[in-house]
Protein backbone atom coordinates (compact mmCIF):
# COMPACT_ATOMS: atom_id res chain seq x y z
CA UNK A 1 0.00 0.00 0.00
CA UNK A 2 1.31 3.14 -0.86
CA UNK A 3 -0.94 5.89 0.72
CA UNK A 4 -2.51 5.20 4.09
CA UNK A 5 -4.42 8.26 5.90
CA UNK A 6 -5.06 8.34 9.69
CA UNK A 7 -8.32 10.64 10.60
CA UNK A 8 -8.80 11.70 14.33
CA UNK A 9 -12.36 12.47 13.44
CA UNK A 10 -15.41 10.30 12.02
CA UNK A 11 -15.48 10.81 8.70
CA UNK A 12 -19.31 12.15 7.71
CA UNK A 13 -20.01 8.56 5.79
CA UNK A 14 -20.49 6.27 8.58
CA UNK A 15 -23.76 5.96 7.88
CA UNK A 16 -23.14 3.97 5.08
CA UNK A 17 -21.40 0.27 6.34
CA UNK A 18 -20.44 -0.04 2.59
CA UNK A 19 -19.30 3.54 2.37
CA UNK A 20 -16.54 2.82 5.92
CA UNK A 21 -15.78 -1.00 4.48
CA UNK A 22 -14.24 0.75 0.98
CA UNK A 23 -12.54 3.67 2.80
CA UNK A 24 -10.83 1.33 5.11
CA UNK A 25 -10.45 -1.81 3.34
CA UNK A 26 -12.13 -2.26 0.13
CA UNK A 27 -10.04 1.01 -1.50
CA UNK A 28 -6.64 -1.02 -0.85
CA UNK A 29 -6.46 -3.35 -3.73
CA UNK A 30 -8.09 -1.01 -5.96
CA UNK A 31 -5.67 2.21 -5.56
CA UNK A 32 -3.17 1.20 -2.87
CA UNK A 33 -4.79 3.55 -0.18
CA UNK A 34 -6.65 3.41 2.64
CA UNK A 35 -8.20 5.42 5.80
CA UNK A 36 -7.78 4.20 9.36
CA UNK A 37 -10.57 6.29 11.51
CA UNK A 38 -9.65 6.26 15.73
CA UNK A 39 -11.28 9.25 17.59
CA UNK A 40 -8.60 7.90 20.99
CA UNK A 41 -5.85 10.02 19.78
CA UNK A 42 -3.42 7.22 21.95
CA UNK A 43 -4.40 4.62 19.60
CA UNK A 44 -4.28 7.03 16.68
CA UNK A 45 -1.02 7.58 17.19
CA UNK A 46 -0.06 3.81 18.21
CA UNK A 47 -1.44 2.78 14.77
CA UNK A 48 0.79 5.61 13.37
CA UNK A 49 4.14 4.28 14.64
CA UNK A 50 2.92 0.27 13.98
CA UNK A 51 2.46 1.60 10.44
CA UNK A 52 5.63 3.21 10.41
CA UNK A 53 7.36 0.65 11.78
CA UNK A 54 5.96 -1.81 9.29
CA UNK A 55 7.43 0.00 6.33
CA UNK A 56 10.58 0.24 8.00
CA UNK A 57 11.17 -3.45 8.17
CA UNK A 58 9.84 -3.40 4.44
CA UNK A 59 12.51 -1.01 3.70
CA UNK A 60 15.69 -3.14 5.28
CA UNK A 61 15.62 0.34 7.83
Amino acid sequence: MRLHTFLGVESQVTGSDQMVWWLTEGIRDWVEAAYTVETDIEKLGDAMIQRIEEKRKALGI
